[in-house]
């Protein structure tokens, strides 16, 4: 392909929240490889309010999803169908950064790019499930990080614009009366004389097994809080694990207080994020903040905080099952969700304690 310039582009990332966030890399690339195409995104519907905010699209598009899949669960199948059915024809080129892990997966993308009707297509072919695209990125060829896998993809189409490539950080826009809001909401909770770190606390996740347990999490916040002084603002929907009233830890709940971009607002005005593997260690590297990440069952290699060196921490107890992507952990009840009980408090104390160097030496420090 020589040229991207004055064709309409697709690009396909029907995927999770932070796989969109990890995306927004390679659609900046795509961007300044082709200023005058008209670039249109086709995302979930979970994803849609934070793709909104991506400028460098001229248009978004959502299709609904299943629960940690990207096809869509039998009640969303009509919806599915009539917005994929207003497709048909519109694209010259469609660039799918979607990882296909199965052989099923590589057929059902065959036939939606098939649907679809773009001459030319972009993709991985990851161990040869995808040989249909036109230009594709092989395995062999693919760095281990999302971000930066994505980013490769969309380097094999086009030429660089002027001035070289973009680099390689999450991008997405808040607006001003957004921050000013969940600042404000912080500021105003009394903190009982509490000056240590802001931290935004997010220990659940979409897959109970990348869930922290709730008594876990109360033992860290305690720990914490008397070592270190936090104000732990816990973040997530109300179906997170959080730590009850009744334990006299002071904080502030904001639990499925607020929608997606609003919740990213309260990552934004912190000054630490403790999370398990999940959105906000996505969203920490939109404003390079220090973050703590309790992997579990999770593959700290593919998705990482993309933060400045130093700024993030990813701690995992090694066990012989991880990484998984199960939705329930099928263990017994004595190993059940050791990958994230595993991982020692003592652990967490000292990660703790390296990236709050990172904070009080940071001048963007909230006072």
């Amino acid at each position: 392909m020589s040229s991207l310039e004055g064709r309409r582009i697709l690009v396909l990332n029907v995927s999770g929240i932070g796989d969109f966030v990890d995306s927004t890399p390679a659609v900046r690339i795509l961007r300044n490889r082709a200023p005058r195409s008209r670039l249109t995104l086709l995302v979930s519907e979970k994803a849609l309010p934070l793709a909104e905010r991506c400028t460098d699209a001229d248009e978004v598009l959502a299709l609904p999803t299943s629960r940690a899949r990207s096809a869509p669960s039998l009640g969303d199948w009509p919806r599915w169908l009539r917005r994929v059915a207003s497709l048909r024809g519109r694209f010259d080129v469609v660039i799918s950064l979607h990882h296909v892990s199965s052989g099923l997966g590589g057929w059902w993308l065959r036939l939606f790019l098939g649907w679809l009707g773009a001459p030319e297509t972009v993709g991985r072919n990851t161990a040869n499930r995808a040989p249909f695209f036109t230009n594709r990125l092989d395995e062999d060829d693919r760095p281990a990080d999302q971000m930066e896998r994505m980013a490769a993809l969309v380097r094999t189409v086009g030429s660089a614009g002027e001035g070289g490539e973009p680099s390689l950080r999450p991008h997405l826009r808040l607006r001003s009366e957004e921050i000013e809001e969940a600042r404000a909401f912080i500021h105003h909770h009394d903190w009982r004389g509490l000056s240590g770190p802001l931290v935004a606390v997010a220990l659940g996740g979409e897959r109970p097994t990348r869930r922290l347990p709730a008594d876990r999490v109360e033992t860290l916040v305690r720990l914490l809080q008397d070592k270190f002084a936090i104000r732990p603002v816990v973040w997530g929907k109300g179906a997170d694990p959080g730590i009850p009233p009744s334990s006299g830890i002071c904080h502030l709940d904001a639990r499925g207080r607020f929608d997606l971009v609003r919740s990213a607002a309260v990552l934004a005005v912190s000054d630490l994020i403790l999370t398990t593997y999940s959105a906000p260690q996505h969203l920490a590297g939109i404003w390079d903040k220090p973050t703590l990440v309790l992997v579990g069952p999770g593959d700290g290699i593919t998705h990482r905080p993309h933060v400045s060196p130093g700024r993030s921490v990813m701690l995992a107890h090694s066990v012989p099952c991880a990484p998984c992507y199960h939705w329930a952990c099928p263990n017994p009840v004595a190993e059940n969700q050791s990958c994230l009980r595993g991982i020692a408090e003592e652990e967490v104390l000292r990660a703790f304690e390296r990236l709050s160097h990172e904070i009080f030496d940071d001048d963007r420090r909230l006072s």
